[in-house]
């Protein structure tokens, strides 16, 4: 958890400027964007969400526990796919509250 948490806040703290200074956010929707960008993608990176997505979503055979889901995923070259996939239309999903708050300062 502490590697994914230094990742997550050096994802986060990335992006500080583009926010600040970039979109010209002020500091305090600045901060508060940078605290839903570390959590969103520390949750998003225990990879639960990707599971439950291809479990009840995309209802992928054989996947009935995220054991299931780690085995299918490094076995079968289109499910890494898949779930690479998902994977990055979830963070790139995080970023729209961003973008919104942006169009509408």
């Amino acid at each position: 958890d502490w590697i994914r948490a230094v990742h997550c806040f050096s994802y986060a703290l990335g992006l500080v400027p583009t926010m600040h200074w970039g979109i010209g956010l002020d500091w305090t929707l600045t901060f508060a964007g940078f605290g839903w960008l570390f959590s969103t993608h520390f949750f998003e990176d225990t990879y639960l969400p990707v599971y439950l997505w291809i479990k009840y979503v995309r209802r992928w055979p054989d996947i009935n526990s995220p054991d299931d889901f780690a085995y299918i995923v490094q076995t079968k070259p289109l499910a890494l796919f898949l779930a690479i996939s998902v994977d990055q239309i979830i963070h790139v999903s995080c970023l729209i509250p961003i973008a919104w708050i942006a169009a509408r300062n």
